[in-house]
């Protein structure tokens, strides 16, 4: 087992070897973990933190993937319960000009969501398996609070959105109804 165990982790270095300029901060800290860790974790905990690498090379690829055909099909995909054009006010072309053109480009920490950020909104995407590439939800300055917006920060639904920062994804601190937050995340792009 030991032997299986050094050689996955010995094709996952080689492979961040490979890319390690292209590797973030946040990336280049799970690695640093991982090699710390290699000397007294147990398998599973070394097998979670290579997941954790092999996740944001996945989305890094699907967020590029998702931006490129959202800009030759002129259309995004959306989840099932997707309402920003009608509760958060957001037109699909504020929606395709963010994943399109973002600011910044995030991913929530068990790489199940990818956040696009630009000028104060953002727009959250299924990052997940059977849901890969659908808009879950938008808000911002762009548009109105709604009605989970208004409960989560206080107001009317037809008051205008919050800005959202990228201090605000990072930390976790977008606030969601029901005193609830979105998930913090690491950045991506650029």
């Amino acid at each position: 087992m030991n032997r299986l165990l050094s050689r996955f982790f010995e094709q996952k270095v080689q492979k961040i070897i490979g890319e390690i300029e292209q590797l973030t901060e946040e990336e280049l800290k799970i690695c640093k973990q991982a090699f710390n860790k290699a000397k007294t974790s147990p398998e599973a905990e070394l097998k979670k933190l290579a997941k954790k690498v092999d996740w944001t090379d996945r989305n890094r690829r699907e967020a590029q993937n998702i931006t490129k055909e959202v800009q030759e099909k002129g259309v995004f995909k959306k989840r099932y319960d997707y309402h920003e054009d009608t509760d958060h006010e957001f037109s699909d072309s504020i929606v395709k000009d963010i994943i399109t053109n973002p600011a910044s480009i995030f991913e929530t920490r068990n790489g199940e969501k990818i956040y696009y950020l630009k000028d104060g909104n953002i727009v959250i995407v299924d990052a997940s398996r059977s849901g890969l590439g659908n808009v879950i939800t938008a808000y911002g300055k762009s548009g109105v609070k709604g009605h989970s917006g208004a409960e989560a920060l206080g107001g009317l639904a037809t008051d205008p959105g919050e800005t959202v920062t990228e201090l605000m994804v990072i930390e976790g601190k977008i606030p969601m109804s029901k005193g609830r937050f979105h998930q913090p995340a690491s950045k991506l792009y650029p």
